[in-house]
């Protein structure tokens, strides 16, 4: 084929790791470090001064990393002597998902590849290229949701292959560096360690990056995880495949600041097992429709004393809760809701709370519910705010509560 290629009888050494300046000049020598050098990352030529930067780093035990070499980073160096000239060329690696389907039509596809993330939180940002069968054969057999890896050169995709899978497996530990005062730009997953075995992270590992940068190690004991490999068996993609919603119920919440993307807020919550305690928390992955019906800010905009509503949540290493979704169909009831008794009584009687004609508007306990009871305060702001929990019981036939009304 007719086409630009690497001269492989040039090429001298290839680092799949980050690589310093002093172990260049030690593998290709003296001579060739002296060499003019062409410098080029992902198909780009560094600039003039940036070139003769790295050149400089070219001599014996210098310990600078050479630019943008890294994990699952392939470094390449090419000596040609005739000419006198040394080339280093970085090679990059993402994962990209199929945003549709191959596109028999147009003989195209969209991919989505995971280039970053936001300043305003752990989502992934997708950049979408669409790639053109005549281009790149391989993308004929791919579907949407389908994962692949790629490379890319002056910002277009040149190849593609689909990755390795690690799948179904249980997460021992990972190891980052992290800066907890600006915890989403300033992260580096170094490594993952599932099943006794250790997977370097690559440089580029951006999905899925709610594991990335939401979870903590302890937190990882209720789930399976798909490990998704590079070229040389580096971690570049965590899915998680499996795992339980973990419930907390938000009595009150002080919102400390409206004005900063990422505010710790503190909420007052009861956890399933009754134990209750006060928080740091952030409601930034709620909708809008979600916060709205929760009810997490008052009439004041600085919080609601009685929000007395239920979220899923997950807890970072900073022990930082974050309030992933507002759990829908919740029956919030009031006195004349206990049906069939007018002492406001709940047991295996009268078991239904809301409209017992309208079972979308009912909760009905069995024996598999759990019932918390609380005692509440009308001292604090709002009267009737919990303030504490006083017993639990599971099963209605076990249970026998007695409602005060404040």
């Amino acid at each position: 084929d007719i086409g630009t290629y690497a001269k492989k009888a040039l090429l001298q050494q290839t680092y799949t790791v980050a690589v310093e300046g002093g172990e260049v000049y030690t593998d290709i020598g003296a001579t060739a470090s002296d060499y003019e050098l062409t410098y080029t990352v992902d198909g780009v030529e560094l600039s003039t001064s940036a070139t003769e930067d790295e050149a400089a780093k070219l001599e014996r035990r210098n310990d600078q990393d050479m630019y943008k070499t890294g994990t699952g980073v392939q470094t390449e160096v090419y000596v040609d002597n005739d000419k006198e000239e040394t080339y280093i060329v970085v090679i990059n690696t993402w994962l990209a998902e199929a945003a549709v389907d191959y596109r028999t039509s147009s003989e195209d596809i969209i991919l989505d590849v995971f280039v970053g993330t936001t300043d305003n939180g752990p989502e992934t940002v997708p950049d979408s290229y669409t790639v053109e069968v005549e281009d790149i054969p391989e993308i004929e057999d791919l579907v949407e949701g389908d994962l692949v890896l790629v490379r890319m050169a002056d910002d277009e995709i040149v190849s593609i292959d689909t990755p390795d899978v690690v799948s179904d497996v249980a997460i021992d530990e990972y190891d980052a560096d992290r800066d907890d005062a600006d915890p989403y730009t300033n992260y580096k997953l170094n490594s993952v360690t599932a099943e006794d075995t250790e997977y370097p992270a690559n440089v580029k590992t951006y999905w899925e990056a709610e594991f990335i940068y939401d979870h903590a190690t302890e937190d990882l004991d209720d789930a399976t995880y798909n490990l998704y490999l590079d070229y040389f068996g580096n971690v570049i993609g965590v899915e998680q495949v499996e795992g339980e919603d973990r419930y907390v119920f938000v009595v009150g919440y002080d919102v400390n600041s409206s004005h900063l993307a990422r505010a710790i807020d503190s909420a007052l919550v009861i956890f399933p097992d009754g134990t209750i305690d006060t928080i740091d928390v952030r409601d930034n992955e709620l909708t809008e429709e979600e916060a709205n019906a929760a009810k997490l800010e008052g009439t004041k905009g600085d919080g609601n004393s009685n929000v007395n509503r239920w979220f899923t949540y997950s807890v970072n290493d900073s022990e930082v809760y974050t309030l992933e979704s507002y759990v829908d169909d919740q029956i919030v009831a009031t006195w004349d809701d206990i049906s069939g008794s007018e002492d406001g009584v709940i047991d295996r009687d009268y078991s239904t709370v809301g409209d017992k004609d309208d079972a979308s508007k009912a909760a009905v306990g069995n024996n598999a519910s759990v019932f918390i009871t609380v005692d509440a305060d009308d001292d604090v702001e709002d009267a009737g705010s919990i303030v504490d929990v006083n017993g639990m019981v599971t099963g209605i036939r076990e249970a026998n509560i007695q409602l005060e009304t404040y």
